[in-house]
């Protein structure tokens, strides 16, 4: 038996919508995730993306039905990103809501509702933009040039875990020192003596080993020394090598209790005064524009396509002798991450506060939810 011993259940593809503000007895129309409803089959509905209307519904309602391993895991975490939230039943049970998942995926724990013996069924109800809260939930002054077609837009997918798990791997590269530390956050409910591992993997090779003895810690800092890395650099004279560091955590007798991989680029990023240094270097942008959610109204099936997505960031580069681009008004998917990394190109996100003031109280801890959690989701790309 080659399956993994923490398997990670990816839930993409086809799954059954509807509009309606109850949950439907009947969904008649089928709709691809990653994605938004504007690509439904059959249609859902005219000017779903209400460039000139009003939205005449609050709520879109996703079906699904999966089968988990036949190994049953202690926790099993459902990984969901939708504009603009997302409310979750598992086989009729329901899990939550969460209103922080535009820009990054909610991690729901579903561990009480899976059934590892036979079928299961994700309802998933995702808000309209009338429903969207700050700061996911677009500016009006951009609502004509804006798509406000909701969706499950990026991956969604399940990882099963056992009881102590690897929550957050950060890895943080020092060019000047030739080294990079991993910043790793356990969740040790035992607090019993155990072993932590970290691998830096090439292709087929590993180059680095590093082991650590834990007490009680639960935040830890890895140091492994990095003289034979290739630093990721952009454009078209770039080199974007990417590695993967690989976490393993052991009991003292050596069973492997949790597992988790990170892909990174070797590089560092600094501002001294009015230059930007990479890798120690300064370095001029050739830059432009993206407004991925504007284009949303136009290009959707493209920009959720890995083929298509790929042929429009390589020429990006390699045609139009691009480093860096601005993402404008929102943020993509991480498909469009994922491959920035893989051809070489920086990325500047903005966060859409155009002709807004500036967010105070409640506003202020929403947008604090929000962009903590995507910085964390997203800080080892090196794009």
């Amino acid at each position: 038996d080659n399956a993994p011993m923490f398997p990670i259940l990816s839930l993409d593809g086809q799954w059954d919508v509807a509009v309606s503000e109850e949950k439907p007895a009947v969904y008649i129309s089928t709709v691809r995730v990653p994605g938004i409803i504007s690509m439904a089959n059959p249609t859902l509905g005219e000017n779903l993306h209400a460039l000139d209307a009003e939205i005449p519904y609050d709520y879109v309602w996703y079906r699904t039905s999966f089968r988990a391993p036949q190994k049953n895991h202690p926790c099993a975490i459902l990984h969901i990103r939708a504009r603009y939230n997302a409310a979750v039943w598992v086989n009729g049970q329901f899990i939550g809501q969460d209103e922080h998942c535009a820009y990054s995926h909610a991690e729901m724990d579903i561990s009480k509702a899976i059934r590892y013996q036979g079928d299961n069924e994700i309802v998933v109800r995702v808000g309209s933009w009338n429903t969207a809260s700050f700061p996911s939930k677009e500016n009006e002054s951009e609502w004509w040039r804006t798509s406000r077609a909701p969706g499950l837009w990026d991956s969604v997918y399940i990882s099963f875990e056992g009881k102590e798990s690897i929550q957050r791997v950060q890895v943080r590269p020092n060019l000047k020192e030739q080294k990079l530390t991993a910043l790793v956050c356990l969740n040790r409910p035992s607090k019993r003596g155990m072993r932590l591992e970290a691998r830096i993997i090439d292709g087929d090779s590993t180059l680095v080993c590093s082991n650590m003895t834990l007490d009680k810690n639960s935040t830890v800092h890895m140091l492994l020394p990095a003289q034979c890395l290739q630093a990721w650099t952009p454009g078209k004279e770039g080199t974007p090598k990417l590695y993967v560091l690989q976490t393993r955590l052991y009991s003292r007798r050596g069973n492997l209790l949790a597992e988790k991989t990170e892909r990174f680029g070797y590089r560092s990023i600094e501002v001294l005064g009015p230059d930007v240094l990479l890798n120690g270097q300064k370095i001029i942008f050739r830059a432009d524009n993206i407004a991925f959610v504007r284009a949303l109204t136009r290009w959707a099936d493209g920009l959720f396509d890995e083929v298509w997505l790929r042929k429009f960031i390589r020429a990006a580069v390699q045609d139009y002798n691009l480093n860096y681009v601005r993402v404008h008004l929102g943020h993509a998917n991480t498909l469009f991450y994922d491959i920035a990394d893989e051809e070489g190109l920086m990325i500047q996100d903005e966060w859409g506060f155009m002709h807004e003031e500036e967010p105070e109280g409640q506003a202020l801890e929403d947008t604090r939810e929000e962009m903590s959690r995507w910085i964390i989701q997203n800080e080892n790309h090196p794009a």
